[in-house]
């Protein structure tokens, strides 16, 4: 059976227990072992955007991220080096020093939006790049990264959050031993990605 699917991975937890009466709880399965990746600093991978386009005071902070890594202006920008990564109650320092509008020089994160200071003047494009977490699996959101590349663990995953429900004790150490191997092997893949050489963090510079 293919395992690349939301309603796949529905079907195959049920296979993997040999019950066919689960429908209803198998999605929680599921939620349960999603919102503890989504806690775990391993299943975080680096994604980079080029370009990222900053033309307001705030932009949308992209789908799955957990953690801004940099945000740096591009083209003849690219010399001020990276925004500095600020909370939102000190946006207003920078509009003091810089003006109210211009080459944006911080930016803060609050619910789900970046916001920026100044208030870009035009449009700027840049580059972010970002560790993602993990993008719940739903029937409208069939895939994600993790159950593209690392099925397993999801599969595995599950399975342990079921055998409580099951009261299958004997095998919940088998599968939170295969899914621990399967998260410690996504943390590997992702460091070693990361060291490679094919992603450098920009230096910043300072901003006169």
């Amino acid at each position: 059976m293919a395992l690349t699917t939301y309603a796949e991975l529905q079907a195959s937890i049920a296979d993997w227990l040999l019950r066919t009466d689960l429908t209803v709880v198998i999605p929680d399965f599921i939620t349960l072992v999603e919102a503890r990746m989504s806690r775990d600093p391993r299943v975080r991978k680096i994604v980079r955007t080029d370009p990222f386009t900053i033309d307001a005071e705030t932009e949308t902070i992209p789908t799955g991220m957990v953690e801004l890594d940099s945000l740096t202006l591009d083209g003849d920008n690219l010399r001020y080096g990276s925004l500095d990564v600020v909370g939102v109650e000190l946006l207003q320092d920078y509009h003091r020093l810089y003006g109210t509008t211009g080459m944006p020089r911080a930016v803060a994160m609050v619910d789900g939006s970046f916001y920026f200071a100044p208030v870009p003047d035009q449009s700027y494009d840049a580059v972010i790049s970002y560790k993602e977490g993990v993008t719940a699996l739903s029937d409208g959101n069939t895939t994600n990264w993790i159950l593209t590349a690392h099925p397993d663990v999801y599969l595995f995953g599950s399975l342990m959050m079921a055998a409580p429900y099951m009261k299958d004790d004997q095998r919940i150490q088998i599968w939170s031993a295969a899914y621990e191997q399967g998260v410690e092997e996504i943390h590997q893949a992702l460091q070693n990605s990361m060291y490679s050489g094919n992603l450098r963090r920009r230096v910043l510079n300072p901003i006169p």
